[in-house]
C-alpha cells in the first residue's frame, strides 16, 4: 500500500477573532473620530487667529452718470459723508486663511466684494460703511446681505435679496426697497415724498412723522396682517406703497 501525506486544509488567520464586519465598523469609526478631531482643530485655529483690519478708500462720483453700488458678501451700512467724496471703509475679518477684499470703480459703478471660507474661519467676511454726500441719488445692490441706512437723504433704491433692510433717522426724499425674504424696517426723521417697499416673505414696518404732506397709501399682503396709523388720502401728493407675499405690514405715524 502506497503511503501518502494528507494535505492539511487551509485555516483562516485566527489571530483576530472579530468578524470582517466588526473590523470594518471599527476602522470606519476610528476614521470618523480622526476627521472630527481634525475639523475641531481647524475651527479652533480659525477662531484663535481671527483678526479685523479696516481698509479705507475714497471715490469721486461723476454727476453725469447714475451712481450704483454693488456689494458682494459684505453687510452694508450707508451714512452721510463729511464732504463731496464717496468714502468706503471696510472692516475685514480674516483668520489663518485671509479674506480677499477689493473695492473698485468703473464709471458710475463702485463695486465692493469679499470672499473667504466661513467653514474654515468662522466669522470671516466683513462690514462695509459707505459715506455718501448730501442729496445723493444712488442704487445699492447688496445681494443676500443686511443693509443699514443711517441718517441719509436724497433719492435711494435698495435691493437686498434675503437680507434685511433697516433705516434710522432717515430724510430720504424718495426710497425704494426690494427684498426676496428679508424684513424692511424704516424710521424717518423727516417726511418723505415717496416710499415703496416690496418683499416676498418679509415683514415691513414704516414709521413716518406727521407734517404737511399727506399720503396715498397702498398696502398688499398675501397672508400677513396690515396695521396702519397713517391716513390714506386718495390722490394725495405723497405716496406709500407696500407689498409683501406673506409678511405683516405695520405703518406708524407720529
Amino acid at each position: 500500500m502506497t503511503g501518502f501525506d494528507p494535505v492539511e486544509p487551509e485555516i483562516d488567520d485566527l489571530s483576530d477573532p472579530r468578524s470582517p464586519l466588526a473590523r470594518t465598523l471599527i476602522t470606519t469609526g476610528v476614521t470618523i473620530v480622526v476627521l472630527l478631531v481634525l475639523v475641531g482643530l481647524v475651527l479652533a485655529v480659525g477662531r484663535l487667529t481671527r483678526s479685523t483690519e479696516t481698509v479705507a478708500d475714497s471715490f469721486t462720483a461723476d454727476p453725469a452718470q447714475p451712481l450704483r453700488f454693488v456689494v458682494e458678501n459684505l453687510d452694508v451700512r450707508v451714512v452721510p459723508s463729511d464732504g463731496e467724496a464717496i468714502t468706503v471703509d471696510a472692516d475685514i475679518t480674516s483668520g489663518w486663511l485671509a479674506t480677499d477684499y477689493a473695492a473698485e470703480q468703473d464709471g458710475g459703478t463702485i463695486r465692493m466684494s469679499a470672499s473667504c471660507f466661513p467653514l474654515l474661519v468662522p466669522g470671516c467676511g466683513g462690514v462695509v460703511t459707505i459715506g455718501v454726500p448730501a442729496g445723493s441719488q444712488f442704487e445699492l445692490d447688496a445681494t443676500d446681505r443686511d443693509v443699514d441706512l443711517a441718517g441719509i437723504d436724497g433719492i435711494v433704491t435698495v435691493s437686498a435679496g434675503s437680507g434685511d433692510v433697516r433705516g434710522d433717522d432717515l430724510a430720504v426724499f424718495d426710497l425704494g426697497v426690494t427684498t426676496t425674504s428679508g424684513d424692511v424696517d424704516l424710521t424717518y426723521a423727516e417726511q418723505p415724498y415717496g416710499v415703496k417697499a416690496t418683499t416676498g416673505d418679509g415683514d415691513v414696518r414704516l414709521s413716518v412723522p406727521s407734517g404737511e404732506l399727506e399720503y396715498d397709501v397702498v398696502t398688499e399682503t398675501g397672508s400677513g396682517d396690515v396695521t396702519s396709523a397713517i391716513d390714506d388720502v386718495d390722490g394725495a401728493e405723497g405716496f406709500i406703497a407696500v407689498q409683501t407675499g406673506s409678511g405683516d405690514v405695520r405703518l406708524d405715524g407720529r
